[in-house]
Protein backbone atom coordinates (compact mmCIF):
# COMPACT_ATOMS: atom_id res chain seq x y z
CA UNK A 1 0.00 0.00 0.00
CA UNK A 2 1.59 3.51 -0.91
CA UNK A 3 2.13 6.15 1.48
CA UNK A 4 -0.80 9.06 1.51
CA UNK A 5 0.93 12.38 2.20
CA UNK A 6 -0.89 15.52 3.07
CA UNK A 7 -0.65 18.31 0.20
CA UNK A 8 0.55 21.95 1.61
CA UNK A 9 -2.95 23.05 0.16
CA UNK A 10 -4.56 20.46 3.03
CA UNK A 11 -3.39 23.05 5.17
CA UNK A 12 -6.36 23.75 7.46
CA UNK A 13 -7.02 27.62 7.50
CA UNK A 14 -7.81 29.87 10.43
CA UNK A 15 -11.73 29.24 10.03
CA UNK A 16 -11.71 25.73 10.30
CA UNK A 17 -10.14 26.20 13.49
CA UNK A 18 -13.09 26.37 15.33
CA UNK A 19 -14.93 29.24 17.59
CA UNK A 20 -12.94 27.75 20.97
CA UNK A 21 -9.63 27.24 19.30
CA UNK A 22 -9.84 31.08 17.90
CA UNK A 23 -10.73 32.11 21.22
CA UNK A 24 -7.67 31.08 22.72
CA UNK A 25 -5.33 32.71 20.40
CA UNK A 26 -7.47 36.25 20.15
CA UNK A 27 -6.70 35.69 23.75
CA UNK A 28 -2.73 35.21 23.39
CA UNK A 29 -2.43 37.71 20.45
CA UNK A 30 -3.97 40.35 23.40
CA UNK A 31 -1.84 39.33 25.89
CA UNK A 32 0.87 39.50 23.51
CA UNK A 33 -0.04 42.85 21.93
CA UNK A 34 -0.53 44.04 25.86
CA UNK A 35 2.85 42.93 26.63
CA UNK A 36 5.01 44.32 23.79
CA UNK A 37 3.36 47.29 24.30
CA UNK A 38 4.13 48.05 27.96
CA UNK A 39 7.75 46.94 27.36
CA UNK A 40 8.20 49.80 24.58
CA UNK A 41 6.18 52.55 26.45
CA UNK A 42 7.57 51.57 29.73
CA UNK A 43 11.26 51.46 27.95
CA UNK A 44 10.48 54.92 26.09
CA UNK A 45 9.39 56.46 29.49
CA UNK A 46 12.35 55.18 30.98
CA UNK A 47 10.56 53.03 33.81
CA UNK A 48 12.60 50.21 34.01
CA UNK A 49 14.87 50.42 37.07
CA UNK A 50 18.56 50.77 36.07
CA UNK A 51 21.21 48.58 37.32
CA UNK A 52 25.18 48.22 36.40
CA UNK A 53 25.80 47.40 32.84
CA UNK A 54 28.69 44.99 31.66
CA UNK A 55 30.85 45.82 29.22
CA UNK A 56 29.65 45.26 25.82
CA UNK A 57 25.44 45.14 26.71
CA UNK A 58 22.75 46.85 26.11
CA UNK A 59 21.16 49.38 28.69
CA UNK A 60 23.45 51.96 29.09
CA UNK A 61 21.27 54.73 27.21
CA UNK A 62 21.16 58.06 28.97
CA UNK A 63 18.57 58.81 31.10
CA UNK A 64 15.07 60.45 30.19
CA UNK A 65 13.90 61.31 27.06
CA UNK A 66 17.42 62.24 25.46
CA UNK A 67 18.11 58.30 26.07
CA UNK A 68 14.66 56.60 24.51
CA UNK A 69 15.69 56.54 21.02
CA UNK A 70 18.44 54.39 22.01
CA UNK A 71 16.56 52.52 24.74
CA UNK A 72 14.01 51.50 21.71
CA UNK A 73 16.35 50.37 19.04
CA UNK A 74 17.90 48.06 21.61
CA UNK A 75 14.16 46.62 22.49
CA UNK A 76 13.22 45.84 19.16
CA UNK A 77 16.91 43.98 18.74
CA UNK A 78 15.80 41.84 21.54
CA UNK A 79 15.10 37.67 19.94
CA UNK A 80 12.55 38.25 23.10
CA UNK A 81 10.74 41.68 21.03
CA UNK A 82 11.14 39.68 17.95
CA UNK A 83 9.38 36.08 18.95
CA UNK A 84 6.97 38.04 20.69
CA UNK A 85 6.49 40.27 17.68
CA UNK A 86 5.68 37.00 15.35
CA UNK A 87 3.78 35.51 17.82
CA UNK A 88 1.16 38.66 18.26
CA UNK A 89 0.83 38.89 14.64
CA UNK A 90 0.36 35.27 13.62
CA UNK A 91 -2.15 34.62 16.53
CA UNK A 92 -4.37 37.92 15.14
CA UNK A 93 -4.22 36.36 12.29
CA UNK A 94 -5.34 32.74 13.64
CA UNK A 95 -8.21 34.55 15.40
CA UNK A 96 -9.60 36.73 12.69
CA UNK A 97 -8.51 35.10 9.41
CA UNK A 98 -11.62 33.85 7.34
CA UNK A 99 -9.72 32.61 3.94
CA UNK A 100 -7.51 30.10 3.22
CA UNK A 101 -3.84 30.59 4.69
CA UNK A 102 -0.70 31.01 2.36
CA UNK A 103 2.45 29.11 2.48
CA UNK A 104 4.26 32.02 3.83
CA UNK A 105 1.40 32.07 7.02
CA UNK A 106 1.98 28.46 7.28
CA UNK A 107 5.73 29.60 7.86
CA UNK A 108 4.97 32.33 9.77
CA UNK A 109 3.28 30.03 12.33
CA UNK A 110 6.02 27.76 12.74
CA UNK A 111 8.50 29.99 13.04
CA UNK A 112 6.40 31.91 15.54
CA UNK A 113 5.82 28.67 17.53
CA UNK A 114 9.61 27.60 17.33
CA UNK A 115 11.44 31.31 18.01
CA UNK A 116 8.73 32.09 21.14
CA UNK A 117 10.42 28.19 22.27
CA UNK A 118 13.77 29.59 22.07
CA UNK A 119 12.68 32.39 24.09
CA UNK A 120 11.52 30.54 26.63
CA UNK A 121 14.01 27.87 26.88
CA UNK A 122 16.67 30.16 26.70
CA UNK A 123 15.45 32.59 29.32
CA UNK A 124 14.31 29.71 31.40
CA UNK A 125 18.02 27.68 31.08
CA UNK A 126 20.86 30.55 30.67
CA UNK A 127 18.71 33.97 31.44
CA UNK A 128 16.55 34.00 34.08
CA UNK A 129 18.34 32.43 36.88
CA UNK A 130 20.71 35.24 37.36
CA UNK A 131 18.07 38.17 36.23
CA UNK A 132 16.78 40.43 39.04
CA UNK A 133 13.44 41.59 38.86
CA UNK A 134 12.55 44.85 39.68
CA UNK A 135 9.57 47.53 39.07
CA UNK A 136 8.07 47.00 36.23
CA UNK A 137 10.06 44.00 35.42
CA UNK A 138 7.55 42.19 37.30
CA UNK A 139 4.95 43.01 35.05
CA UNK A 140 6.16 42.44 31.41
CA UNK A 141 8.99 40.03 31.48
CA UNK A 142 6.95 36.88 32.64
CA UNK A 143 4.41 38.11 29.72
CA UNK A 144 7.25 37.74 27.35
CA UNK A 145 9.24 35.20 28.64
CA UNK A 146 6.91 32.53 30.25
CA UNK A 147 3.29 32.66 29.64
CA UNK A 148 3.53 33.93 26.20
CA UNK A 149 5.84 31.13 25.31
CA UNK A 150 3.56 28.53 27.00
CA UNK A 151 0.59 29.64 25.57
CA UNK A 152 1.48 29.42 21.97
CA UNK A 153 3.42 26.21 22.31
CA UNK A 154 0.07 25.11 23.90
CA UNK A 155 -2.40 26.28 21.70
CA UNK A 156 0.10 24.62 18.43
CA UNK A 157 -0.50 20.95 20.16
CA UNK A 158 -4.02 21.37 21.42
CA UNK A 159 -5.59 23.80 18.59
CA UNK A 160 -3.46 23.26 15.51
CA UNK A 161 -4.05 24.38 12.71
CA UNK A 162 -2.74 21.11 11.39
CA UNK A 163 -1.27 20.02 8.12
CA UNK A 164 0.30 21.56 5.20
CA UNK A 165 4.14 22.10 6.59
CA UNK A 166 5.73 20.67 4.03
CA UNK A 167 10.05 21.27 3.10
CA UNK A 168 8.84 24.70 1.50
CA UNK A 169 7.72 26.02 4.59
CA UNK A 170 10.14 24.47 6.96
CA UNK A 171 12.91 26.41 4.95
CA UNK A 172 10.75 30.08 4.90
CA UNK A 173 10.18 29.30 8.46
CA UNK A 174 13.93 29.81 8.95
CA UNK A 175 14.35 33.20 6.93
CA UNK A 176 13.41 35.58 10.33
CA UNK A 177 15.88 34.32 12.84
CA UNK A 178 18.35 33.81 10.28
CA UNK A 179 18.40 37.14 9.39
CA UNK A 180 18.16 38.42 12.98
CA UNK A 181 21.87 36.90 13.06
CA UNK A 182 23.74 39.36 10.99
CA UNK A 183 21.22 42.30 12.29
CA UNK A 184 22.68 41.83 15.33
CA UNK A 185 26.70 41.22 14.58
CA UNK A 186 26.61 44.27 12.31
CA UNK A 187 24.73 46.10 14.65
CA UNK A 188 26.86 45.34 17.26
CA UNK A 189 29.57 46.29 15.37
CA UNK A 190 28.63 49.77 15.11
CA UNK A 191 27.56 50.45 18.65
CA UNK A 192 29.54 48.01 19.95
CA UNK A 193 26.95 47.12 22.03
CA UNK A 194 24.84 43.11 22.42
CA UNK A 195 21.66 42.24 23.96
CA UNK A 196 22.86 38.93 25.84
CA UNK A 197 25.92 37.69 27.33
CA UNK A 198 26.26 34.82 25.02
CA UNK A 199 26.27 37.08 21.94
CA UNK A 200 28.71 39.69 23.52
CA UNK A 201 31.53 39.99 21.05
CA UNK A 202 33.37 42.77 22.69
CA UNK A 203 33.88 40.30 25.75
CA UNK A 204 33.87 36.48 24.26
CA UNK A 205 35.43 37.74 20.94
CA UNK A 206 33.80 36.37 16.77
CA UNK A 207 34.67 32.67 17.43
CA UNK A 208 32.83 32.37 21.17
CA UNK A 209 30.00 34.34 19.90
CA UNK A 210 29.24 32.70 16.39
CA UNK A 211 29.18 29.16 18.29
CA UNK A 212 27.04 30.33 20.64
CA UNK A 213 24.97 31.39 17.55
CA UNK A 214 25.49 28.17 15.64
CA UNK A 215 24.28 26.29 18.41
CA UNK A 216 20.81 28.30 18.98
CA UNK A 217 20.18 27.87 15.33
CA UNK A 218 21.26 24.10 15.55
CA UNK A 219 18.54 24.13 18.65
CA UNK A 220 15.69 25.97 16.42
CA UNK A 221 16.10 23.88 13.50
CA UNK A 222 15.66 20.86 15.88
CA UNK A 223 12.42 22.64 17.33
CA UNK A 224 11.43 23.40 13.68
CA UNK A 225 11.68 19.56 13.13
CA UNK A 226 9.86 18.16 16.12
CA UNK A 227 6.95 20.46 15.64
CA UNK A 228 6.76 19.56 11.80
CA UNK A 229 7.05 16.01 12.40
CA UNK A 230 4.21 16.26 15.36
CA UNK A 231 1.89 18.12 13.03
CA UNK A 232 2.30 15.50 10.94
CA UNK A 233 1.42 12.85 12.99
CA UNK A 234 -1.33 14.64 14.56
CA UNK A 235 -2.77 15.15 10.84
CA UNK A 236 -2.46 11.39 9.92
CA UNK A 237 -3.90 10.60 13.24
CA UNK A 238 -6.93 12.59 12.27
CA UNK A 239 -7.53 11.13 9.07
CA UNK A 240 -7.72 7.75 10.33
Amino acid sequence: MSKTYTPASAYTPASALGRNARLIYGTIAATTWFGFSATVIITACDGYARGNVDPGMFGASAPGWSGAPTRLFETFSYFTEWSNILVAVVATYLARHQGPASNWWRALQLCATMMITVTGIVYAGFIGPYKELSGWDYLTNPIQHIAVPLAMVLAWFITGPRGGIDRGVILRSLVIPVAWVPFILIRGAITHTYPYGFLNVEVLGYAVSLMAIGFTLVFALVCILIFAGFDRWLTRRAQH
